[in-house]
């Protein structure tokens, strides 16, 4: 494999020279394809990656924020959104967080412990990136760059792969192509309508770990401030989930960690026509009678400061200003000034603001998706059902988790149950 010396470009790739027959062709240069290469590359088996863009691992060099944080030591089936939960599990505890660090020891990464997150120690993306590459280098994976698949056929006992750049044979076949996330890398989706010629049955793709948008006029007051908050799903008038983190406001919406947790379920959700509201709260570490005791101790000792001034002690001066005005409150008027309903309308909009939400981010903006082909398609150790020794992995499967590298695991989790599954 030929690596362009950009530093802007860790990751492209140009095509080596091509075989007609592989032990197994990958369909997808992504975390989980680039794995499963490596992996079956390492148990002597001839490796073709397929990938119709002119980079692989596009999507690992913005995880983490560019850091990368490939797995979780509390890597658990509750991360994950799944028909079958025991499923996932199958797969994860086969190829748990200690096994992937010791897979990307083995590639002279080592791990960075931050609560249970790992990172590399280097704390940079590309590091991953470009030791996986190197690795395919070292073990002659063959590589078909900018090459799209046009149709898998069965051939007696082997699968015949077109291409526009030619036909492969091959006994084994790992798809991993992901979905529609992160689109710019190249993540289309275009995988899907081969997908469905197959017949398999394939989940409603939408996406996940993404920003949720609001028409609520009054978002406009938070706009552009990060604060510390806890966030509650409300769906159909039910409490459904909440996640503490750092909040985003937009000038159209919200994000942030607490509301990528919780995107999965608000975006299902939005698409079904639910009334959906994220419920905010600016204080979560105290309870509502004591946020009240504290704006009413304000009042009785700070009877001449203005109500601003009062709340920076408590919240930067963007967000006091917000929730004063949600309050409908003058910021300027003296603390003496504040009726007992204006007390109690500046509690509630500290503990309990709420944003009807009705849209939300494209695929651009979504770390993953939801979707994809559906897990009654596949046998335990990923094998499709309907095609014997062809496997589907990763993102392709309807299997995603919530933030925190957990996205990363399945990746490879999934690509060391197919590999081992292969004869």
């Amino acid at each position: 494999m030929k690596v362009k010396k950009k530093v802007e470009k860790p990751n492209q790739i140009s095509s080596t020279a091509l075989k007609s027959q592989y032990d197994l062709i990958v369909v997808g240069g992504g975390a989980a394809g680039v794995a499963a290469a490596i992996m079956a590359l390492r148990k002597n088996m001839s490796v073709l990656i397929i990938e119709h863009t002119s980079r692989i691992l596009s999507k690992v060099l913005a995880t983490g924020n560019g850091r990368c944080n490939f797995t979780n030591y509390k890597l658990d089936k509750t991360a994950y959104y799944c028909d079958d939960l025991d499923f996932v599990d199958g797969v994860i505890s086969d190829f748990d967080a200690n096994a992937i660090v010791e897979f990307f020891k083995s590639l002279g990464i080592y791990p960075k412990d931050r609560d249970s997150y790992v990172y590399p120690s280097s704390d940079s993306a590309k590091s991953v990136v470009l030791s996986m590459m190197m690795e395919l280098d070292r073990l002659s994976c063959h590589i078909a760059a900018n090459t799209k698949l046009h149709d898998i056929k069965k051939t007696g006992d082997e699968y015949l792969v077109l291409t526009n750049e030619g036909k492969f044979r091959t006994r084994n076949i790992v798809l991993a192509t992901g979905l529609k996330a992160m689109e710019s890398t190249g993540s289309d989706g275009s995988f899907l309508d081969i997908c469905q010629k197959m017949g398999l049955g394939i989940k409603k793709v939408l996406p996940a770990l993404v920003g949720l948008g609001s028409e609520d006029p009054t978002i406009q007051y938070f706009e552009k401030i990060r604060v510390y908050a806890k966030v509650s799903l409300i769906i159909d008038g039910k409490f459904l989930a909440s996640d503490t983190g750092e909040l985003q406001f937009n000038d159209d919406g919200l994000s942030g960690i607490p509301v990528f947790q919780l995107s999965h379920r608000a975006v299902e959700a939005i698409y079904q026509g639910k009334p959906v509201i994220l419920d905010v709260d600016f204080m979560p570490d105290y309870d509502r009678e004591e946020v009240l005791g504290i704006i009413r101790g304000f009042v009785g000792k700070f009877k001449s400061k203005s109500c601003l001034m009062a709340l920076i002690g408590l919240f930067n001066e963007k967000v006091a200003m917000g929730i004063l005005k949600k309050a409908k409150v003058n910021p300027d008027s003296s603390l003496e000034e504040l009726s007992d309903q204006a007390i109690l309308d500046i509690v509630k909009t500290i503990k309990s603001d709420r944003f009807v939400l009705s849209t939300y981010k494209g695929y651009e903006g979504a770390q993953v998706c939801q979707g994809g082909i559906r897990i009654d398609e596949l046998k335990p150790n990923l094998e499709l059902k309907k095609y014997k020794n062809i496997y589907a992995i990763g993102e392709l499967c309807d299997v995603d988790g919530i933030c925190g590298g957990y996205n990363l695991s399945w990746a490879f989790a999934s690509a060391h149950k197919a590999v081992e599954s292969m004869a």
